[in-house]
């Protein structure tokens, strides 16, 4: 909708005129409150907005699948602990970096999305999965369809907080327990519950590596072997954030611990969330407040310089790969370049 001095998007955001110019070609050149930026076509008046980064309001949460798609998401429940939020605005945004190309999706575009708050997202085949409050969405990239599937979850209690799948189970961390499933995908995905581990016990966060499940909880952080069933305690401390590698895994609990079948070791204080690369032993983490760069084989450890960056808001998020290292807060999403950092 246009109007004289604003206009109001497709998610129902109104952005108000705070400045413009023509450029040589007589395109006219539109600032938004909002910090948008609309060009006006001199010829059809086509009137187009620029794509130059997420349009969700709060970038708390990234994820990247192995298609070069980056999904740029608020996790408000983790970053205000409220489950209430405003239901304008964007959902999600979604940038393929190998053609440029952004997608956008406001939180109107269907009743299922509009109300609903993302705790963690994974990419399967053409469907991408968001496990939410309100048990699992499921959105169809052939179809443009969504889909809400819950029936593998308690009545009372549909809450999924992470997710992993391997080609023949999906695993879910919810607060009552791991619970495990059997699926199947044609043009659509079919959930069928096998099992629920450590029922009625909080799960954190998982991982798989090979065909076992690693997962923390309430009671500890365990090993499961689906095609057994067998459930073998590695460690009874409470971890919430965990990353498995080949002989040993990291895990956080406002330290970061480093574990294997010797016992545990303290790596670094003050780390509440981290990532890591297994090719070269780099892992970045952060308390919120800082960001750091740990070297597992020489254990040192580098603070990055956010005052440079004008940084002195909270972390949300920090990931990495073996280019970039990258992070969010409310002013966004930065990018780091750290293969030559010491």
């Amino acid at each position: 909708v246009v109007r004289e001095k604003s206009i109001k998007d497709p998610s129902g955001i109104n952005h108000y005129v705070i400045c413009s110019m023509y450029d040589s070609h007589q395109n006219l050149w539109v600032g938004m409150n909002t910090g948008s930026i609309y060009k006006v076509d001199d010829f059809s008046y086509q009137i187009d907005r620029l794509d130059v980064g997420p349009r969700v309001d709060y970038v708390s949460n990234i994820y990247k699948d192995n298609m070069d798609n980056w999904y740029f998401f608020d996790n408000h429940f983790k970053r205000t602990g409220r489950e209430s939020f405003k239901n304008n605005g964007y959902f999600l945004s979604i940038w393929n970096e190998k053609i440029n190309k952004w997608t956008h999706i406001p939180k109107n575009e269907d009743i299922i999305i509009n109300h609903a708050i993302i705790n963690d997202i994974q990419r399967l085949n053409h469907l991408i999965l968001f496990s939410t409050f309100d048990g699992l969405l499921v959105y169809n990239t052939k179809s443009d369809l969504w889909h809400q599937r819950y029936s593998f979850l308690k009545v009372n209690n549909r809450s999924i907080w992470k997710m992993k799948f391997n080609d023949k189970h999906m695993f879910f961390a919810s607060s009552f327990g791991l619970v495990v499933c059997n699926y199947t995908i044609e043009d659509d995905i079919v959930i069928y519950k096998d099992d629920i581990v450590l029922e009625n016990f909080e799960i954190y966060d998982i991982d798989i590596i090979e065909d076992n499940v690693y997962f923390s909880s309430s009671q500890g952080l365990f090993e499961y072997a689906p095609n057994s069933k067998k459930i073998t305690l590695l460690d009874s401390n409470v971890y919430y954030d965990i990353e498995v590698f080949d002989s040993y895994i990291l895990a956080s609990n406002k330290n970061l611990w480093y574990i294997n079948h010797e016992g545990r070791e303290l790596i670094s204080n003050n780390v509440n969330y981290f990532d890591g690369l297994s090719s070269s032993n780099m892992i970045c983490a952060t308390d919120f407040n800082n960001i750091k760069i740990i070297n597992l084989d020489s254990e040192k450890e580098w603070y990055l310089n956010l005052d440079q960056l004008n940084i002195n808001e909270p972390i949300y998020s920090v990931g990495c790969d073996d280019n970039w290292l990258w992070f969010s807060n409310s002013k966004g999403v930065s990018f780091f370049d750290w293969r030559y950092y010491e």
